[in-house]
């Protein structure tokens, strides 16, 4: 180690020799002096730089803000020349050409240039150009429907609320950008305010520095002495130091030759001082790699950082031993300069073999826990079909036996299909918690942020328990202010938790009342807490943080007399968290409970065989339905022909009103506007053709539908356009029904399910909605042949079938390009995350959950989807003939 104290020696003589010259110390306070007067003018010349510079901004910023103002108030004007020719029909408001224009080239043109250095500004320029295209174009179509339709239909237009909301995007796209550039403004002019301070400090630094030079010439000679003598007690310190550490560290010249090594060194390496010392270190330490081949010394890592300069750190590296093995390091090379500017570089290192060891076994153990994650995972996705197929079924089907429409069950039956519809129910419920439950622990629950009316969603959640709270003859009352603020917040996980704590206030009250309190802040009208308090049994002071626990209740007798599994209130608590509420509890055993949602956001921490099913006994009564509540103008020239027709209608639960000719047709469907029209083509005076020209191009009588009822249906009446749907006389009521059925109502529908029991279920509820025809089929392959074969109106489509599954069956619908292709509505009990619901409301009409609520849901959306078809079927190009 001798050799060790002398290289330590010769540094502390060199850091004692740049205090000890009279000359460099000279030198180093003179080029101090020249560069702090340096800087005093770099610091007065930028000042005055960038005050003028930003001064230059805020002109362009005002300059931004007058286009954007100007661009607003040419849109206003031609809002306000449009509505001026609207209401009065003067084409003064126009323009002397007739058209409405507005000069908005050159503000947009000016904006494009003032802001083409600001990506987010010209995106949102790009965006307004579009608003205010389809604005204008909106007011030309306006004006056009003006001038065309008369003032009642450009009303209507207006009546849309479109151009509204156009002018609310514009005005709100012009804040955007007004708001940008004000805050543009604001810190331009910081800047400003910061040059001219920066300029009066370079001023005044500049008299102070004059002083301090002066002063500085006189005590820097003493500290230099002082520095002498600390240097050489740092020296003495730092190498007591290098030899107390337990990482190697060793010294290389710029050769890369070994010119000092530390005791760490020798001992790990188990070389002595004096056998390193000279010898080239990558030829003494790095010589070959860990496969055994030669490691060139152009290669090593810390030769690049000798020659090249600064500094690194590398790992799995390994070093040889004296004895000819190697150990793996992590070492750190860093370039140093002597006092005559010779390069040279420190290296130290240290034995990694325990850490090697210890990763490998980190890494196992997280294979091991990233394999069971994905195994549960998957387990849970298994189940959540696996287990909530069967149970849809039977709650289903337990539904539709519960209705007895035959009335051949008896009252014990009835009884028995109420208890396991229940408890199929009782047990769906249970299985969702669970796998609720198990999604918020392994963090894949997702958060779908959007507005949230907490106003309306109480009010519905507080109306599902209706029945619950009558037949327990307490009261549930929803205390909300008059006016709430939408916030931003996930509504089903809102609803959710509303839900359970509704429900176990609503269970644990034999007496009194249930209340559901909103607050809001007075100021802002946002909501702030959400408290459901009761008047029930109460939580025990001792048990009040156990209720949150999972499979936890107040007591062990609360089990046994309420039921219950514990899970609501634990998945109540995490999906606060989730949402960053806090769920808070305060209770008096046997005065009853409050749980309060703080909603001021915490810490703001995803082959089938083709078969056709019979029409169950329902559908008569849903054909029955199919004119319910509707009015029918009936044109026949022949009053037997119009009583025959109207019991027809009547039969199908219809009211119908008579006109015996054309011209009095038009009239009388003005006055009653009819919900359907049937039509003869054989009629004195004005025949069937020219009615329904009248009737398609009056533009309130357009949309309602028209069936042509005719003796000469076979031979005149296909090809007809405007009709939605040829029948002949004499007309018999399944004729019409099932007209009405493909035309207005769901029509042909195709059902994509695997499982026989819910492919009848969905079968019976599209018979009862008044389907026309039900195909099933049980695979995606099998869908797709049968969208030629069969041409449905809508498809009822499950994820999880065989021949690729149904996004396979989505794609190939989108690629076949149909010229009227069906609608899709997705029936799943898939567990969906946000990015696919996103893509599948893109390409569906609606999704519906498998559950106990199936059948509602289901139906809500067939009522809709029949609905908007017979809005759109009217429109078509020709009818379909029905024969009887």
């Amino acid at each position: 180690m001798t050799s060790t104290g002398n290289s330590q020696t010769g540094i502390t003589s060199r850091i004692s020799g740049v205090a000890s010259d009279p000359r460099r110390l000279a030198l180093l306070a003179g080029v101090g002096a020249f560069t702090i007067l340096v800087a005093l003018g770099l610091l007065v010349y930028t000042s005055f730089s960038s005050l003028v510079a930003t001064r230059a901004l805020v002109d362009h910023t005002h300059a931004v803000i007058a286009s954007l103002d100007s661009l607003l108030i040419g849109v206003e004007d031609a809002e306000s020349r449009q509505r001026g020719f609207v209401i009065t029909g003067s084409k003064a408001f126009l323009g002397e050409d007739g058209l409405l224009r507005s000069d908005l080239a050159d503000p947009i043109n000016s904006l494009s240039h003032l802001i083409s250095d600001n990506p987010a500004q010209v995106k949102s320029l790009d965006s307004l150009n579009r608003l205010v295209s389809n604005k204008l174009q909106l007011m030309k179509a306006i004006i056009a429907a003006r001038e065309v339709s008369g003032p009642e239909a450009a009303a209507n237009m207006i009546r849309s609320g479109r151009g509204k909301i156009l002018m609310d995007s514009i005005q709100a796209s012009v804040q955007t950008m007004k708001s940008r550039e004000l805050k543009l403004l604001a810190e331009r002019r910081e800047r400003e305010n910061q040059s001219l301070r920066r300029t009066v400090v370079a001023g005044v630094a500049g008299v102070l520095s004059a002083v301090l030079l002066a002063l500085i010439a006189g005590v820097l000679f003493r500290r230099v002495l002082i520095a002498l003598a600390r240097g050489r007690r740092s020296a003495l310190y730092a190498e007591t130091l290098l030899n107390a550490t337990t990482e190697g560290i060793y010294g290389l010249d710029r050769n890369g030759a070994i010119r000092f090594v530390n005791r760490a060194t020798g001992s790990i390496l188990g070389y002595t001082a004096e056998e390193m010392i000279g010898q080239r270190a990558h030829s003494l330490l790095h010589h070959t790699g860990p496969d055994g081949t030669p490691y060139p010394a152009a290669e090593c890592p810390m030769y690049g950082v000798l020659h090249s300069g600064g500094q690194g750190v590398f790992d799995n590296e390994i070093v040889w031993r004296k004895d000819n093995t190697s150990i793996p390091v992590e070492y750190s090379v860093s370039q140093m300069v002597d006092s005559r500017g010779r390069p040279g570089a420190v290296v130290s290192f240290r034995d990694i073999t325990d850490r090697q060891i210890a990763e490998a076994a980190l890494r196992k153990g997280k294979e091991s826990a990233e394999s069971a994650n994905r195994a549960k995972s998957d387990f849970l996705a298994r189940m959540s079909h696996e287990l909530r197929t069967p149970l849809n079924s039977v709650i289903g089907f337990s539904n539709v036996l519960l209705r007895n429409k035959s009335g051949n069950l008896r009252e014990q039956d009835v009884s028995y299909l109420d208890r396991i519809q229940k408890n199929g129910v009782k047990l769906l419920s249970l299985i969702n918690d669970i796998l609720d439950l198990s999604k918020i622990e392994a963090g894949r629950m997702e958060v779908e942020n959007g507005p949230v009316d907490l106003d309306a969603l109480i009010r519905e959640v507080v109306a599902q328990f209706e029945t619950q709270v009558a037949e327990k003859s307490i009261a549930l009352i929803a205390v909300i202010p008059h006016k709430v603020a939408e916030v931003q917040s996930d509504g089903g996980k809102i609803q959710q938790i509303l839900v359970n704590l509704i429900g176990n206030a609503i269970k644990f009250t034999d007496n009194g009342a249930v209340r559901v309190t909103l607050t809001t802040d007075p100021l802002t009208n946002a909501p702030v807490a959400l408290s459901i308090s009761d008047t029930g049994i109460g939580i025990p002071a001792d048990r009040m943080n156990a209720v949150f626990e999972v499979f936890e209740q107040a007591e062990k007798s609360t089990t046994r007399r309420y039921g219950g599994t514990g899970l609501g209130l634990p998945i109540c608590r995490s999906l606060c968290a989730l949402l960053g509420y806090e769920l808070k509890v305060s209770s008096v055993e046997g005065t009853g409970s409050t749980f309060v949602i703080d909603l001021r956001p915490t810490q703001k921490l995803s082959p089938g065989v083709t078969e056709f099913l019979p029409s169950p006994e329902a559908e008569a009564a849903g054909a029955e339905a199919v004119l319910r509540g509707k009015l029918v103008l009936i044109i026949d020239d022949d009053p037997d022909a119009r009583t025959l027709i109207a019991h027809q209608v009547a039969s199908l639960g219809g009211r119908s009103a008579g006109a015996s000719h054309g011209k009095d047709a038009i009239r009388v469907a003005r006055e009653i506007s009819p919900d359907l029209i049937t039509l003869d083509l054989l009629m004195p005076d004005m025949d069937g053709w020219d009615v329904i020209k009248a009737l398609k191009a009056d533009p309130v009588l357009c949309e309602i539908p028209v069936v042509i009822v005719s003796m000469v249906a076979d031979e005149r009446g296909k090809g007809l356009v405007g009709a939605l749907s040829v029948l002949p006389k004499p007309l018999d009521r399944d004729s019409l029904a099932q007209a009405l059925k493909k035309g207005l109502g769901v029509g042909r529908v195709l059902v994509v399910e695997d499982n026989p029991d819910l492919q009848y279920l969905l079968a019976s509820y599209l018979y009862e909605a008044g389907a026309a025809e039900v195909r099933v089929v049980s695979g995606a392959a099998d869908a797709i042949t049968s969208l030629k074969e069969f041409g449905p109106d809508l498809v009822l489509l499950d994820l999880v079938v065989p021949q690729g599954g149904g996004e396979s069956f989505i794609d190939a619908l989108v690629g076949l390009a149909l010229p009227s292709p069906p609608k899709v509505i997705v029936v799943t009990s898939k567990e969906l995350s946000s990015e696919e619901v996103r893509k599948l409301q893109v390409a569906t009409l609606s999704i519906v959950s498998k559950g106990h609520d199936l059948e509602d849901k289901l139906k809500a959306q067939l009522r809709r989807f029949a609905t908007d078809r017979g809005r759109v079927g009217v429109s078509g190009t020709g009818p379909r003939t029905d024969q009887a």
